[in-house]
This record gives C-alpha cells, structure tokens and sequence, in this order.
C-alpha cells in the first residue's frame, strides 16, 4: 500500500509510474470525484491518492467528506 497528499491531478506522469511499478490507485478507480474540501479554494480537486498491489485484498475504501476538518479529507481503507 502507497497512500500520500501528491498533489497532482488524475493521469499525471506521477500516477503512471507508480501504475507501471504495478499499483493500482483506488480514489479515481472507483469513481470518487475530489479528494479535496471545500476548505480548498484553488483548482484542483485531486491531492490525496491510495494504491495497492492487490485490489483483491481490499475489503472497504472510502473517501469521507464529513464533517470538515482540513482541505484534504480522510482515506479509509481496509484489508
């Protein structure tokens, strides 16, 4: 498992490395929209990223959107 605040946007060159080293990301995988608050006011709404070398091993992810703590919102993810 890989997880971080990246800060770049689907498709980025950064997202294709680590897909070719054999990580799977899940944020956009499973269709969430924006990792991102309304905290944050710039462009943008993907920052924070989740990979796994096994989707099979994932039983639950989850991004959560409340309440509002900071510009980033919580991963949640179990195996």
């Amino acid at each position: 498992m890989v997880c971080g605040d990246f800060n770049v946007e689907p498709g980025s060159e950064t997202l294709a490395i680590l897909a070719d080293a054999g990580l799977h990301e899940l944020v956009t995988a499973r269709g969430i929209e924006s990792t991102r608050t309304t905290h944050y006011k710039k462009q943008g709404r993907f920052a924070d990223y989740m990979l796994v070398n096994r989707v099979d091993a994932v039983t639950s992810f989850d991004v959560i959107h409340d309440p509002e703590v900071s510009d980033h919102c919580p991963l949640v993810l179990q195996l």
